[in-house]
């Protein structure tokens, strides 16, 4: 009786738990350390995409600074700004992510550190030269 009493309440915490329910996913809306812009992130076909939903400087309104002359005119809500990442392990790589407040595009891995917070790491080339920030899940 005690056995299957224990058995009971270790299914219980197990389905009530954060990470069974979101299922581990990075799909959400995330805002960076710096607090200036937040993207959905989305699975498209298996690869994770992630789109610019909101923005600190609301005085900037267009893509402005996009190195394609044909896309300044456009407005940033909406715009991938992170693409092409496929999942290997617990990590997601080969993906670019698109600064638009520089107008670079630089190749980045991903990682989640626990259930509200994902790491990138963003670089040129190889991962040595770059920049590494942190999201947090809203």
């Amino acid at each position: 009786m005690f056995a299957r009493i224990l058995s009971v309440l270790v299914l219980c915490s197990f389905f009530s738990s954060t990470s069974f329910l979101r299922g581990e996913s990075l799909e959400g809306r995330w805002r960076g350390d710096d607090g200036k812009a937040t993207v959905e992130l989305k699975l498209v076909d298996g690869s994770l995409h992630g789109y610019l939903v909101d923005w600190k400087n609301k005085k900037w309104t267009t893509d402005s600074l996009n190195p394609n002359r044909k896309l300044r005119s456009r407005p940033l809500k909406g715009i991938c700004v992170l693409y092409g990442f496929s999942k290997e392990g617990k990590k997601w790589k080969g993906g670019r992510i698109y600064d638009a407040s520089e107008g670079d595009i630089y190749r980045a891995t991903l990682w989640p550190e626990g259930n509200d917070t994902v790491v990138i790491r963003a670089f040129i080339g190889v991962s040595l030269i770059g920049k590494t920030t942190r999201w947090h899940r809203l």
